[in-house]
């Protein structure tokens, strides 16, 4: 009598758990968008968008960056991120459901403990390659920098509001370090690693300077500094973000893969209007331009960082990972 394989579980490769995980994640944000059925123009599609990064993009990204068998330390972490990536982003679910507060921020602690464990595998990463190339270290920073999207939606469930921003910018921020600061790095990176020339390398510095750069310009001019510092942090963080898109339209043009280059075209295509649109909210303070406004930087901007860029980009690099898999 022949014996029918076992399914695979999460010891024999957490990478198919992840994978799993985001088809799981995919269903519930599914369901919440038709049940709460919101308007990119409302917050509430700031918190679809949101919980669309733990659910689905998170777990896909985590794939990407598997580590070396022989990195025992980091393996482990990288393992222990992926088991608990699912329970912690499930539980942010009611935590956007109940009003602000105790409850609702300590909800949140697990993805918070998760994105901790992430940005430790970033730095493990660091600590064992070192700076070698300007890709490694982008894609090490954007799993540093996870946390700090982590830590933006304690206080954003909590209530509080640092330096007195409004609720929704805390929000934003937390969504800012979610994709700009998680996705973009990571997907800069191995682009350059993958392209090898110098207009990646630069899109990868630039991009891992920019996003706290960013963040940074937004709190001087909540200080009350001088906009300018905003503007500029915005349109080196655009450029940056710019030649990460043609980057990714570069590639496109390599694919044999008629699906992975459609995913590159549309993740740099919306990279690229997602940047644009980041550069003319920058200069917001001395153009008075129709578009720019908070509702609609939720729906054309948001929207594009999530759907085109997000979901397409991490599907496209998900494919190619996989067709290099089979090729080896």
């Amino acid at each position: 009598m022949t014996q029918t394989p076992s399914r695979k579980n999460f010891a024999d490769d957490p990478a198919i758990y992840a994978l799993r995980s985001a088809w799981f994640g995919g269903i519930i944000w599914i369901i919440i968008i038709a049940w709460w059925h919101p308007s990119p123009f409302t917050p509430m599609w700031v918190t679809a968008m949101m919980l669309l990064a733990p659910l689905v993009l998170v777990p896909l990204a985590l794939r990407l960056v598997e580590p070396d068998g022989t990195w025992i330390v980091l393996r482990a972490a990288w393992r222990m991120a992926i088991l608990w990536q699912l329970p912690a982003a499930v539980l942010l679910v009611p935590a956007f459901l109940l009003a602000q507060g105790w409850i609702a921020a300590a909800l949140t602690l697990p993805w918070l403990l998760t994105t901790t464990l992430i940005a430790f595998t970033g730095v493990l990463r660091v600590r064992l390659l070192g700076w070698r190339s300007a890709g490694d270290t982008a894609l090490n920073a954007g799993l540093v920098y996870l946390v700090i999207g982590g830590a933006w939606l304690f206080l954003d469930r909590l209530g509080v509001r640092p330096l007195n921003f409004e609720a929704i910018i805390v929000t934003l921020t937390a969504v800012h370090f979610h994709y700009a600061g998680f996705l973009l790095p990571i997907f800069t990176g191995m682009a350059a690693g993958m392209l090898k020339d110098g207009v990646t390398r630069l899109a990868a510095i630039g991009v891992m300077v920019g996003v706290p750069l960013v963040a940074a310009g937004i709190t001087a001019t909540q200080l009350g500094s001088n906009p300018l510092w905003e503007a500029l942090a915005a349109w080196f963080t655009s450029l940056a973000g710019l030649l990460a898109a043609i980057s990714h339209l570069r590639l496109a043009m390599q694919q044999r893969s008629h699906s992975v280059k459609a995913l590159f075209m549309l993740c740099g295509l919306a990279l690229a209007f997602s940047m644009v649109h980041a550069a003319l909210y920058g200069a917001r303070f001395y153009v008075a331009l129709p578009g720019l406004e908070l509702p609609w930087m939720r729906a054309l901007h948001g929207s594009a960082n999530a759907f085109g860029f997000g979901l397409a980009g991490v599907a496209g690099w998900s494919l190619m990972k996989r067709a290099e898999a089979q090729v080896s």
